[in-house]
Protein backbone atom coordinates (compact mmCIF):
# COMPACT_ATOMS: atom_id res chain seq x y z
CA UNK A 1 0.00 0.00 0.00
CA UNK A 2 1.34 3.40 -0.89
CA UNK A 3 2.01 5.48 2.19
CA UNK A 4 -0.50 8.14 2.92
CA UNK A 5 -1.09 9.96 6.10
CA UNK A 6 -4.76 10.78 6.27
CA UNK A 7 -4.63 14.37 7.13
CA UNK A 8 -7.16 13.57 9.80
CA UNK A 9 -4.02 13.89 11.88
CA UNK A 10 -2.58 17.09 10.57
CA UNK A 11 -2.87 20.11 12.84
CA UNK A 12 -3.95 17.77 15.59
CA UNK A 13 -4.38 20.45 18.15
CA UNK A 14 -8.02 19.38 17.94
CA UNK A 15 -6.63 16.39 19.79
CA UNK A 16 -6.10 18.76 22.71
CA UNK A 17 -9.71 19.79 22.99
CA UNK A 18 -10.20 16.73 25.09
CA UNK A 19 -8.39 18.32 28.00
CA UNK A 20 -11.04 21.01 28.15
CA UNK A 21 -14.05 18.79 27.53
CA UNK A 22 -16.72 18.86 30.17
CA UNK A 23 -17.22 15.08 29.97
CA UNK A 24 -13.50 14.19 30.00
CA UNK A 25 -14.06 12.02 33.09
CA UNK A 26 -16.11 9.64 30.96
CA UNK A 27 -13.34 9.13 28.42
CA UNK A 28 -12.25 5.51 27.95
CA UNK A 29 -8.57 4.91 27.10
CA UNK A 30 -7.81 1.77 25.11
CA UNK A 31 -4.11 1.18 24.51
CA UNK A 32 -2.05 -1.31 22.56
CA UNK A 33 1.39 -2.45 23.75
CA UNK A 34 4.81 -1.59 22.38
CA UNK A 35 6.50 -4.72 21.06
CA UNK A 36 10.21 -4.51 21.80
CA UNK A 37 12.98 -6.22 19.84
CA UNK A 38 16.75 -6.27 19.39
CA UNK A 39 16.99 -2.52 19.06
CA UNK A 40 14.31 0.04 19.92
CA UNK A 41 13.93 3.75 19.33
CA UNK A 42 11.99 6.63 20.85
CA UNK A 43 11.81 9.73 18.69
CA UNK A 44 10.75 13.33 19.24
CA UNK A 45 10.75 16.20 16.78
CA UNK A 46 9.40 19.71 16.33
CA UNK A 47 8.84 20.23 20.03
CA UNK A 48 8.85 24.02 19.52
CA UNK A 49 9.21 24.67 23.28
CA UNK A 50 5.96 22.88 24.11
CA UNK A 51 7.74 21.62 27.22
CA UNK A 52 4.42 21.56 29.04
CA UNK A 53 1.57 20.32 26.87
CA UNK A 54 -2.19 20.63 27.14
CA UNK A 55 -2.50 17.10 28.47
CA UNK A 56 -0.84 18.15 31.70
CA UNK A 57 2.42 16.36 30.84
CA UNK A 58 5.74 18.20 30.87
CA UNK A 59 9.37 17.62 30.01
CA UNK A 60 10.07 16.48 33.56
CA UNK A 61 7.44 13.75 33.32
CA UNK A 62 8.99 12.71 30.02
CA UNK A 63 12.38 12.49 31.76
CA UNK A 64 10.92 10.09 34.32
CA UNK A 65 9.24 8.06 31.57
CA UNK A 66 12.44 7.68 29.53
CA UNK A 67 14.51 6.68 32.53
CA UNK A 68 12.08 3.93 33.57
CA UNK A 69 11.33 2.79 30.03
CA UNK A 70 15.03 2.38 29.23
CA UNK A 71 15.52 0.39 32.40
CA UNK A 72 12.63 -1.90 31.46
CA UNK A 73 13.89 -2.45 27.91
CA UNK A 74 17.47 -3.12 28.98
CA UNK A 75 16.32 -5.56 31.66
CA UNK A 76 14.94 -7.68 28.79
CA UNK A 77 18.38 -7.77 27.16
CA UNK A 78 17.44 -5.24 24.49
CA UNK A 79 18.72 -1.81 23.48
CA UNK A 80 17.05 1.61 23.40
CA UNK A 81 18.19 4.67 21.44
CA UNK A 82 16.46 8.03 22.03
CA UNK A 83 16.57 10.63 19.23
CA UNK A 84 15.45 14.22 18.62
CA UNK A 85 15.43 15.81 15.16
CA UNK A 86 15.27 19.51 15.94
CA UNK A 87 13.07 22.58 15.87
CA UNK A 88 13.25 23.08 19.61
CA UNK A 89 12.24 26.77 19.59
CA UNK A 90 9.42 28.98 18.26
CA UNK A 91 5.88 28.12 19.21
CA UNK A 92 5.40 28.49 22.96
CA UNK A 93 5.93 31.22 25.51
CA UNK A 94 8.53 29.37 27.56
CA UNK A 95 10.88 29.87 24.62
CA UNK A 96 9.44 32.83 22.76
CA UNK A 97 8.72 35.22 25.64
CA UNK A 98 12.41 35.73 26.36
CA UNK A 99 14.99 37.93 24.65
CA UNK A 100 16.67 36.25 22.89
CA UNK A 101 14.26 33.42 22.11
CA UNK A 102 15.17 30.11 23.68
CA UNK A 103 17.65 31.47 26.22
CA UNK A 104 15.72 29.73 29.02
CA UNK A 105 13.96 26.91 27.19
CA UNK A 106 17.23 25.35 25.99
CA UNK A 107 18.19 24.79 29.64
CA UNK A 108 15.00 22.82 30.21
CA UNK A 109 15.45 20.77 27.06
CA UNK A 110 19.05 19.96 27.97
CA UNK A 111 18.06 18.75 31.43
CA UNK A 112 16.89 15.61 29.59
CA UNK A 113 20.28 15.20 27.92
CA UNK A 114 21.19 12.08 29.91
CA UNK A 115 18.24 10.22 28.38
CA UNK A 116 19.03 11.18 24.77
CA UNK A 117 21.52 9.35 22.56
CA UNK A 118 21.35 11.43 19.38
CA UNK A 119 20.47 15.09 18.84
CA UNK A 120 20.44 17.50 15.92
CA UNK A 121 18.93 20.82 14.85
CA UNK A 122 16.08 22.02 12.69
CA UNK A 123 15.60 25.09 10.54
CA UNK A 124 14.28 27.08 13.51
CA UNK A 125 17.66 26.95 15.14
CA UNK A 126 19.02 28.81 12.12
CA UNK A 127 16.72 31.78 11.50
CA UNK A 128 18.55 34.18 13.79
CA UNK A 129 22.14 34.52 14.92
CA UNK A 130 21.08 34.44 18.56
CA UNK A 131 19.17 31.16 18.11
CA UNK A 132 22.11 29.49 16.39
CA UNK A 133 24.59 30.81 18.95
CA UNK A 134 22.51 29.48 21.85
CA UNK A 135 22.11 26.08 20.19
CA UNK A 136 25.75 25.78 19.17
CA UNK A 137 27.49 26.81 22.37
CA UNK A 138 25.01 25.41 24.86
CA UNK A 139 23.97 22.16 23.20
CA UNK A 140 26.02 21.20 20.14
CA UNK A 141 29.64 22.12 20.76
CA UNK A 142 31.76 19.41 22.36
CA UNK A 143 28.70 17.16 22.66
CA UNK A 144 29.32 13.66 21.27
CA UNK A 145 25.54 13.09 21.03
CA UNK A 146 25.03 16.00 18.66
CA UNK A 147 25.36 15.18 14.95
CA UNK A 148 24.80 17.47 11.99
CA UNK A 149 26.37 16.44 8.72
CA UNK A 150 25.54 19.38 6.43
CA UNK A 151 25.33 22.48 8.66
CA UNK A 152 28.28 24.64 9.75
CA UNK A 153 28.76 27.41 12.29
CA UNK A 154 31.20 30.31 12.16
CA UNK A 155 33.09 29.55 15.38
CA UNK A 156 35.74 32.17 16.16
CA UNK A 157 36.12 33.03 12.48
CA UNK A 158 36.35 29.41 11.31
CA UNK A 159 33.61 27.39 9.66
CA UNK A 160 33.13 24.24 11.69
CA UNK A 161 30.60 21.43 11.76
CA UNK A 162 27.50 22.18 13.83
CA UNK A 163 28.25 19.17 16.04
CA UNK A 164 29.85 16.02 14.67
CA UNK A 165 29.69 14.99 11.03
CA UNK A 166 28.83 11.45 12.14
CA UNK A 167 28.86 9.26 15.24
CA UNK A 168 30.01 5.65 15.50
CA UNK A 169 29.19 3.81 18.72
CA UNK A 170 28.10 0.55 20.31
CA UNK A 171 24.74 -0.01 21.96
CA UNK A 172 24.68 -0.39 25.72
CA UNK A 173 23.38 -3.95 26.01
CA UNK A 174 24.11 -6.00 22.90
CA UNK A 175 27.07 -3.94 21.69
CA UNK A 176 25.68 -3.50 18.20
CA UNK A 177 27.76 -1.24 15.95
CA UNK A 178 25.79 1.88 15.11
CA UNK A 179 26.71 4.54 12.55
CA UNK A 180 24.66 7.74 12.77
CA UNK A 181 24.56 10.67 10.33
CA UNK A 182 22.22 13.63 10.28
CA UNK A 183 21.02 16.01 7.57
CA UNK A 184 18.88 19.14 7.40
CA UNK A 185 16.75 19.71 4.32
CA UNK A 186 17.86 22.25 1.71
CA UNK A 187 17.09 25.28 3.87
CA UNK A 188 18.25 28.63 2.50
CA UNK A 189 17.07 31.20 5.07
CA UNK A 190 19.92 30.60 7.50
CA UNK A 191 21.64 33.48 9.27
CA UNK A 192 25.13 34.85 8.59
CA UNK A 193 26.78 32.72 11.30
CA UNK A 194 25.60 29.50 9.69
CA UNK A 195 25.41 27.80 6.34
CA UNK A 196 23.57 24.76 5.02
CA UNK A 197 24.94 22.63 2.20
CA UNK A 198 22.29 20.73 0.21
CA UNK A 199 22.50 16.97 0.64
CA UNK A 200 23.32 16.36 -3.01
CA UNK A 201 26.44 18.52 -2.63
CA UNK A 202 27.39 17.38 0.88
CA UNK A 203 27.64 13.73 -0.12
CA UNK A 204 30.19 14.68 -2.78
CA UNK A 205 32.61 16.02 -0.18
CA UNK A 206 35.74 14.14 0.88
CA UNK A 207 34.59 13.51 4.45
CA UNK A 208 31.58 11.58 3.16
CA UNK A 209 33.24 9.72 0.30
CA UNK A 210 36.66 9.01 1.81
CA UNK A 211 36.20 9.15 5.54
CA UNK A 212 32.71 7.73 5.99
CA UNK A 213 32.23 5.36 3.05
CA UNK A 214 35.80 4.06 3.02
CA UNK A 215 35.86 3.48 6.75
CA UNK A 216 32.43 1.88 7.24
CA UNK A 217 30.64 -0.96 5.47
CA UNK A 218 28.32 -3.92 5.96
CA UNK A 219 30.96 -5.72 7.98
CA UNK A 220 31.43 -3.15 10.74
CA UNK A 221 27.98 -1.52 10.86
CA UNK A 222 24.99 -3.42 12.26
CA UNK A 223 22.56 -0.54 11.75
CA UNK A 224 22.86 2.84 10.04
CA UNK A 225 20.76 5.61 11.58
CA UNK A 226 19.98 8.61 9.39
CA UNK A 227 18.18 11.22 11.43
CA UNK A 228 17.49 14.85 10.76
CA UNK A 229 15.03 17.57 9.91
CA UNK A 230 13.84 15.97 6.69
CA UNK A 231 10.35 15.30 5.35
CA UNK A 232 9.78 11.55 4.94
CA UNK A 233 6.32 11.24 3.36
CA UNK A 234 5.87 9.99 -0.18
CA UNK A 235 5.87 12.68 -2.81
CA UNK A 236 7.98 15.04 -0.70
CA UNK A 237 10.94 12.89 0.33
CA UNK A 238 13.13 13.43 -2.73
CA UNK A 239 16.13 14.50 -0.64
CA UNK A 240 15.80 11.44 1.58
CA UNK A 241 15.55 9.11 -1.40
CA UNK A 242 18.59 10.69 -3.05
CA UNK A 243 20.56 10.07 0.12
CA UNK A 244 19.17 6.57 0.52
CA UNK A 245 20.07 5.52 -3.01
CA UNK A 246 23.65 6.65 -2.40
CA UNK A 247 23.90 4.85 0.94
CA UNK A 248 22.27 1.66 -0.30
CA UNK A 249 24.84 1.28 -3.08
CA UNK A 250 27.49 1.05 -0.37
CA UNK A 251 25.58 -0.52 2.54
CA UNK A 252 23.88 -3.27 0.54
CA UNK A 253 22.77 -5.43 3.47
CA UNK A 254 22.71 -3.05 6.42
CA UNK A 255 19.47 -1.97 8.06
CA UNK A 256 19.03 1.78 7.50
CA UNK A 257 16.56 3.50 9.82
CA UNK A 258 15.49 7.10 9.13
CA UNK A 259 13.96 9.61 11.53
CA UNK A 260 12.60 12.83 10.04
CA UNK A 261 10.77 16.00 10.95
CA UNK A 262 9.58 19.42 9.76
CA UNK A 263 6.11 18.68 8.38
CA UNK A 264 4.56 18.10 11.81
CA UNK A 265 2.76 14.85 10.99
CA UNK A 266 2.74 11.26 12.11
CA UNK A 267 3.97 8.96 9.34
CA UNK A 268 5.91 5.74 8.77
CA UNK A 269 7.34 4.93 5.35
CA UNK A 270 8.76 1.71 3.96
CA UNK A 271 11.76 2.46 1.76
CA UNK A 272 13.04 -1.04 1.02
CA UNK A 273 13.05 -4.44 2.75
CA UNK A 274 15.79 -3.27 5.13
CA UNK A 275 14.84 0.36 5.60
CA UNK A 276 11.95 2.42 7.01
CA UNK A 277 11.43 6.04 8.07
CA UNK A 278 9.56 7.47 11.07
CA UNK A 279 8.19 10.97 11.66
CA UNK A 280 6.64 11.76 15.02
CA UNK A 281 4.34 14.74 14.91
CA UNK A 282 5.00 17.94 16.83
CA UNK A 283 4.52 20.02 20.01
CA UNK A 284 5.14 17.14 22.46
CA UNK A 285 2.01 15.41 21.22
CA UNK A 286 3.74 12.25 20.09
CA UNK A 287 6.58 9.88 20.87
CA UNK A 288 7.55 7.88 17.82
CA UNK A 289 8.43 4.28 18.69
CA UNK A 290 10.27 1.93 16.34
CA UNK A 291 11.45 -1.60 17.12
CA UNK A 292 13.67 -3.63 14.80
CA UNK A 293 14.63 -7.30 14.70
CA UNK A 294 18.10 -7.28 13.16
CA UNK A 295 17.95 -10.74 11.55
CA UNK A 296 19.08 -11.34 7.99
CA UNK A 297 15.49 -10.59 7.05
CA UNK A 298 14.77 -7.74 9.49
CA UNK A 299 11.30 -6.94 10.77
CA UNK A 300 9.99 -3.55 11.86
CA UNK A 301 7.35 -2.42 14.36
CA UNK A 302 6.08 1.12 14.90
CA UNK A 303 3.70 2.98 17.17
CA UNK A 304 2.74 6.62 17.63
CA UNK A 305 2.59 7.10 21.40
CA UNK A 306 0.35 9.82 22.78
CA UNK A 307 2.27 12.20 25.05
CA UNK A 308 -0.23 11.68 27.89
CA UNK A 309 -0.32 10.38 31.44
CA UNK A 310 -2.47 7.46 30.36
CA UNK A 311 -0.04 6.34 27.64
CA UNK A 312 3.06 6.79 29.77
CA UNK A 313 1.59 4.80 32.67
CA UNK A 314 0.34 2.03 30.41
CA UNK A 315 3.64 1.50 28.61
CA UNK A 316 5.74 1.63 31.76
CA UNK A 317 3.53 -1.04 33.31
CA UNK A 318 3.69 -3.14 30.15
CA UNK A 319 7.50 -2.94 30.03
CA UNK A 320 7.78 -3.50 33.78
CA UNK A 321 9.20 -0.07 34.38
CA UNK A 322 8.63 2.02 37.49
CA UNK A 323 5.44 4.06 37.51
CA UNK A 324 5.64 7.85 37.40
CA UNK A 325 4.53 9.51 40.60
CA UNK A 326 2.50 12.31 39.09
CA UNK A 327 2.07 13.96 42.48
CA UNK A 328 5.78 14.59 42.94
CA UNK A 329 7.49 17.09 40.65
CA UNK A 330 11.12 16.53 39.75
CA UNK A 331 13.63 19.33 39.26
CA UNK A 332 12.73 19.73 35.56
CA UNK A 333 9.01 20.07 36.21
CA UNK A 334 9.67 22.58 38.99
CA UNK A 335 11.88 24.63 36.67
CA UNK A 336 9.15 24.70 34.02
CA UNK A 337 6.57 25.85 36.57
CA UNK A 338 8.97 28.54 37.78
CA UNK A 339 9.57 29.80 34.23
CA UNK A 340 5.83 30.03 33.64
CA UNK A 341 5.62 32.27 36.71
CA UNK A 342 8.67 34.38 35.83
CA UNK A 343 7.42 34.93 32.28
CA UNK A 344 3.83 35.49 33.44
CA UNK A 345 2.57 33.05 30.82
CA UNK A 346 -0.66 32.21 32.63
CA UNK A 347 -1.80 35.83 32.87
CA UNK A 348 -5.35 36.07 31.52
CA UNK A 349 -5.79 38.70 28.81
CA UNK A 350 -9.15 37.63 27.39
CA UNK A 351 -11.70 34.85 27.20
CA UNK A 352 -12.50 32.49 24.31
CA UNK A 353 -16.22 31.65 24.47
CA UNK A 354 -16.03 28.55 22.28
CA UNK A 355 -13.44 26.43 20.48
CA UNK A 356 -12.23 27.48 17.02
CA UNK A 357 -10.47 24.96 14.78
CA UNK A 358 -7.85 25.53 12.10
CA UNK A 359 -8.80 22.55 9.97
CA UNK A 360 -11.21 20.46 12.06
CA UNK A 361 -14.17 22.40 10.64
CA UNK A 362 -14.90 23.67 7.10
CA UNK A 363 -13.85 27.20 6.27
CA UNK A 364 -17.47 28.32 6.19
CA UNK A 365 -18.21 27.01 9.69
CA UNK A 366 -18.60 29.50 12.56
CA UNK A 367 -16.28 27.18 14.47
CA UNK A 368 -13.47 27.60 11.94
CA UNK A 369 -10.67 29.87 13.19
CA UNK A 370 -9.91 31.37 9.78
CA UNK A 371 -13.58 32.13 9.28
CA UNK A 372 -13.55 33.98 12.59
CA UNK A 373 -10.43 35.89 11.58
CA UNK A 374 -11.65 36.93 8.16
CA UNK A 375 -15.14 37.97 9.30
CA UNK A 376 -14.53 39.54 12.70
CA UNK A 377 -10.87 39.89 13.65
CA UNK A 378 -9.16 41.53 10.68
CA UNK A 379 -11.61 44.42 10.65
CA UNK A 380 -10.14 45.45 14.03
CA UNK A 381 -6.87 46.42 12.35
CA UNK A 382 -6.59 50.17 12.85
CA UNK A 383 -6.05 52.35 9.81
CA UNK A 384 -2.90 54.51 9.84
CA UNK A 385 -3.22 58.26 9.89
CA UNK A 386 -4.21 59.51 6.49
CA UNK A 387 -5.76 56.19 5.39
CA UNK A 388 -8.99 56.45 7.36
CA UNK A 389 -11.22 56.92 4.32
CA UNK A 390 -9.56 54.37 2.06
CA UNK A 391 -11.33 51.06 1.50
CA UNK A 392 -9.16 47.98 1.95
CA UNK A 393 -8.62 44.28 1.47
CA UNK A 394 -6.73 42.71 4.40
CA UNK A 395 -5.04 39.37 3.71
CA UNK A 396 -3.26 36.81 5.89
CA UNK A 397 -1.64 33.53 4.94
CA UNK A 398 -3.17 30.59 6.80
CA UNK A 399 0.32 29.31 7.64
CA UNK A 400 0.51 32.24 10.04
CA UNK A 401 -1.70 30.39 12.53
CA UNK A 402 -0.21 27.50 14.49
CA UNK A 403 -2.85 26.33 16.91
CA UNK A 404 -6.56 25.90 17.44
CA UNK A 405 -8.12 28.19 20.02
CA UNK A 406 -9.86 26.36 22.82
CA UNK A 407 -12.72 27.53 24.93
CA UNK A 408 -11.41 29.14 28.07
CA UNK A 409 -8.92 31.79 29.08
CA UNK A 410 -6.88 33.62 26.47
CA UNK A 411 -3.50 33.89 28.23
CA UNK A 412 -0.11 35.37 27.49
CA UNK A 413 0.99 31.89 26.46
CA UNK A 414 -1.96 31.53 24.08
CA UNK A 415 -0.55 34.44 22.10
CA UNK A 416 2.66 32.54 21.40
CA UNK A 417 0.88 29.27 20.72
CA UNK A 418 -1.55 30.60 18.16
CA UNK A 419 1.06 32.58 16.22
CA UNK A 420 4.62 33.31 17.40
CA UNK A 421 5.50 35.48 14.40
CA UNK A 422 6.56 39.08 14.34
CA UNK A 423 5.50 39.87 10.78
CA UNK A 424 4.41 43.42 9.98
CA UNK A 425 1.56 44.78 7.90
CA UNK A 426 2.27 46.50 4.60
CA UNK A 427 0.03 47.86 1.86
CA UNK A 428 -0.11 48.78 -1.82
CA UNK A 429 -2.67 51.24 -3.17
CA UNK A 430 -4.06 50.16 -6.53
CA UNK A 431 -7.34 49.93 -8.47
CA UNK A 432 -9.80 47.43 -7.06
CA UNK A 433 -9.99 45.44 -10.30
CA UNK A 434 -6.33 44.50 -9.74
CA UNK A 435 -6.47 44.11 -5.96
CA UNK A 436 -9.41 41.73 -5.99
CA UNK A 437 -7.50 39.18 -8.10
CA UNK A 438 -4.33 38.99 -5.99
CA UNK A 439 -5.72 36.43 -3.58
CA UNK A 440 -7.12 34.38 -6.42
CA UNK A 441 -3.57 34.06 -7.69
CA UNK A 442 -2.13 33.30 -4.23
CA UNK A 443 -4.63 30.51 -3.69
CA UNK A 444 -3.64 28.82 -6.92
CA UNK A 445 -0.04 28.47 -5.79
CA UNK A 446 1.25 25.29 -4.16
CA UNK A 447 1.61 26.90 -0.73
CA UNK A 448 2.40 30.09 1.10
CA UNK A 449 4.11 29.22 4.32
CA UNK A 450 5.43 31.30 7.13
CA UNK A 451 8.84 31.09 8.66
CA UNK A 452 7.55 28.34 10.90
CA UNK A 453 4.78 26.92 8.80
CA UNK A 454 4.48 23.58 7.15
CA UNK A 455 5.37 22.59 3.63
CA UNK A 456 2.47 21.76 1.39
CA UNK A 457 1.17 18.25 1.85
CA UNK A 458 0.04 18.05 -1.72
CA UNK A 459 2.12 16.53 -4.48
CA UNK A 460 1.50 15.61 -8.11
CA UNK A 461 1.09 11.98 -7.01
CA UNK A 462 -1.18 12.58 -4.05
CA UNK A 463 -4.95 12.38 -3.98
CA UNK A 464 -7.36 14.56 -2.03
CA UNK A 465 -7.58 13.40 1.54
CA UNK A 466 -11.28 12.63 1.41
CA UNK A 467 -10.79 10.56 -1.75
CA UNK A 468 -8.14 8.50 -0.01
CA UNK A 469 -10.37 8.07 3.01
CA UNK A 470 -13.32 6.96 0.83
CA UNK A 471 -11.16 4.41 -0.94
CA UNK A 472 -9.98 3.09 2.37
CA UNK A 473 -13.58 2.66 3.51
CA UNK A 474 -14.27 0.52 0.46
CA UNK A 475 -11.34 -1.80 1.05
CA UNK A 476 -11.14 -2.07 4.81
CA UNK A 477 -13.24 -2.57 7.89
CA UNK A 478 -15.17 0.64 8.43
CA UNK A 479 -14.73 0.24 12.18
CA UNK A 480 -11.30 1.83 11.76
CA UNK A 481 -12.98 5.18 11.18
CA UNK A 482 -16.31 4.55 12.85
CA UNK A 483 -17.45 7.25 15.27
CA UNK A 484 -16.75 5.88 18.70
CA UNK A 485 -18.13 7.72 21.68
CA UNK A 486 -16.22 7.99 24.94
CA UNK A 487 -12.83 7.60 23.21
CA UNK A 488 -10.29 10.44 23.27
CA UNK A 489 -10.38 12.47 20.11
CA UNK A 490 -7.21 12.13 18.09
CA UNK A 491 -5.52 11.09 14.87
CA UNK A 492 -6.04 7.87 12.98
CA UNK A 493 -2.87 7.56 10.94
CA UNK A 494 -2.70 5.35 7.87
CA UNK A 495 0.86 4.71 6.76
CA UNK A 496 2.78 2.04 4.85
CA UNK A 497 2.17 -0.43 7.67
CA UNK A 498 -1.57 0.11 7.89
CA UNK A 499 -3.97 2.08 10.05
CA UNK A 500 -3.17 0.64 13.48
CA UNK A 501 -0.19 2.80 14.41
CA UNK A 502 -1.75 4.79 17.26
CA UNK A 503 -1.00 3.41 20.70
CA UNK A 504 -4.35 4.83 21.85
CA UNK A 505 -7.66 4.14 20.15
CA UNK A 506 -9.10 7.51 19.12
CA UNK A 507 -12.32 8.97 18.00
CA UNK A 508 -11.02 10.06 14.59
CA UNK A 509 -10.57 13.65 13.58
CA UNK A 510 -11.64 15.16 10.33
CA UNK A 511 -9.49 17.42 8.22
CA UNK A 512 -10.65 20.17 5.88
CA UNK A 513 -8.25 21.76 3.46
CA UNK A 514 -7.73 25.48 3.95
CA UNK A 515 -6.75 28.01 1.26
CA UNK A 516 -3.33 29.63 1.25
CA UNK A 517 -4.79 33.00 2.19
CA UNK A 518 -8.02 34.43 3.58
CA UNK A 519 -9.21 38.04 3.46
CA UNK A 520 -11.44 40.67 4.93
CA UNK A 521 -12.75 43.34 2.59
CA UNK A 522 -14.87 46.42 3.11
CA UNK A 523 -14.81 47.27 -0.60
CA UNK A 524 -18.06 47.64 -2.47
CA UNK A 525 -17.62 46.30 -5.98
CA UNK A 526 -16.20 49.40 -7.64
CA UNK A 527 -13.80 48.32 -10.36
CA UNK A 528 -11.89 51.58 -10.68
CA UNK A 529 -11.83 52.62 -7.02
CA UNK A 530 -8.35 52.96 -5.47
CA UNK A 531 -8.07 50.61 -2.47
CA UNK A 532 -5.39 49.55 -0.02
CA UNK A 533 -4.33 45.94 -0.41
CA UNK A 534 -3.01 45.15 3.10
CA UNK A 535 -0.82 42.10 3.64
CA UNK A 536 1.92 40.69 5.85
CA UNK A 537 5.50 41.34 4.85
CA UNK A 538 6.34 37.63 4.82
CA UNK A 539 4.62 36.94 1.51
CA UNK A 540 5.34 40.29 -0.14
CA UNK A 541 7.24 38.70 -3.02
CA UNK A 542 4.25 36.50 -3.82
CA UNK A 543 2.02 39.60 -3.89
CA UNK A 544 4.43 41.30 -6.30
CA UNK A 545 4.46 38.20 -8.52
CA UNK A 546 0.67 38.21 -8.61
CA UNK A 547 0.60 41.81 -9.84
CA UNK A 548 3.25 41.08 -12.44
CA UNK A 549 1.18 38.24 -13.85
CA UNK A 550 -1.69 40.70 -14.26
CA UNK A 551 0.58 43.14 -16.14
CA UNK A 552 -0.01 45.82 -13.54
CA UNK A 553 1.84 48.95 -14.69
CA UNK A 554 1.76 50.93 -11.45
CA UNK A 555 4.47 51.17 -8.80
CA UNK A 556 4.86 47.82 -7.05
CA UNK A 557 6.25 48.79 -3.67
CA UNK A 558 4.92 47.96 -0.24
CA UNK A 559 4.51 50.65 2.42
CA UNK A 560 4.33 50.05 6.16
CA UNK A 561 0.77 49.94 7.48
CA UNK A 562 2.06 50.84 10.94
CA UNK A 563 0.59 47.88 12.80
CA UNK A 564 1.77 44.57 14.21
CA UNK A 565 0.60 41.10 13.25
CA UNK A 566 -2.63 39.20 13.93
CA UNK A 567 -2.16 38.18 17.57
CA UNK A 568 -2.91 41.64 19.05
CA UNK A 569 -6.11 41.66 17.01
CA UNK A 570 -7.12 38.27 18.38
CA UNK A 571 -6.39 39.45 21.91
CA UNK A 572 -8.42 42.59 21.32
CA UNK A 573 -11.32 40.61 19.93
CA UNK A 574 -11.45 38.15 22.83
CA UNK A 575 -11.14 40.99 25.29
CA UNK A 576 -14.05 42.98 23.89
CA UNK A 577 -16.97 43.30 26.32
CA UNK A 578 -19.29 43.84 23.40
CA UNK A 579 -17.98 40.68 21.67
CA UNK A 580 -21.36 39.01 21.56
CA UNK A 581 -22.68 42.00 19.67
CA UNK A 582 -20.11 41.82 16.89
CA UNK A 583 -22.24 39.81 14.50
CA UNK A 584 -21.19 36.44 15.97
CA UNK A 585 -22.97 33.43 14.53
CA UNK A 586 -24.18 30.64 16.73
CA UNK A 587 -21.29 28.22 17.15
CA UNK A 588 -22.09 24.78 15.75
Amino acid sequence: MNSFTLVLLLFVNTFFALSNASDSKNIVYKHSPLLTNDINFIHTTDTHTWLKNKFGVDWGNYYDFLKSFRSGVESKGQDLIVIDTGDKIDGNGIGDATIPKGIMSYEVFNMNMDNYDLLTLGNHELYTESSSTIEYYNTAKNNDKYVCSNVEYLDDGQWTAFGQKYKYFKTNVNKKNVLAISFLFDFQRFNSLTKVTPIEKEIEKDWFKKDLLEKFNDENVDILIVFGHLVIQHGQNQELLLLHNTLRKHFKNTVIQYFGGHSHIRDFVSIDDKSTAMQSGRFCETLGFVSINLDQEPSFFRKYVDFTKQSFDYHLKNIEGDNINWNIKNVISRKIDNLYKILNLEKVVGYIPSTYYMSGKPLTSPSNLFNLIRKHVLKLLEKPEGRENIKRIITINTGLIRSDLFEGNFTENTKFQVSPYENKWKYITLPYHFAKHINEYLNTQSSIVNLMALPSLSSPKSKPVMDIEFEYFQKHDESTFKHRTKLPMGPVTCDDFGCDGEDTLHEPLRYYKMPNVVEYSDVVNSETEEVDYVYLDFFELEVFKALETMNYNGLIKGTSYDASSVVPLLQKYFNMKEQNDVDLETVL
